[in-house]
């Protein structure tokens, strides 16, 4: 197989499953995996989630996303509304593309 399918494939398999785990440790910070009567086990399967990612952000995304849902749409508190600094910051096409490939970092 030539090394640009290589890279191709494993790109396009990796990308998903990548997808896919952020999507399972958003989940086990609501504790849906185990249900709310086991939250260790909900936080060890979030860091075993996390770990094909290769940036440690499972539990502190938790702590982060349940301020976000306990001050939804609160402007200053919730932390999904974007400051003013970052309204400003962030408003060319490049410094958006920046926020989003380095959002995990920031979750981290």
């Amino acid at each position: 197989l030539d090394w640009k399918w290589v890279i191709f494939w494993a790109y396009a398999f990796g990308s998903c499953i990548n997808h896919s785990m952020t999507l399972a440790i958003h989940e086990v910070s609501h504790d849906s995996a185990f249900g709310h009567c086991k939250p260790m086990w909900n936080r060890w399967f979030g860091v075993f989630a996390n770990l094909p990612i290769g940036v440690p952000y499972s539990v502190s995304f938790k702590r982060y996303h349940m301020d976000h849902h306990r001050y939804l749409g609160s402007d200053g508190i919730d932390v999904d509304i974007p400051t003013d600094f970052e309204g400003w910051f962030f408003c060319t096409t490049f410094r958006k593309f920046m926020w989003v490939i380095l959002q995990p970092l920031f979750y981290a």
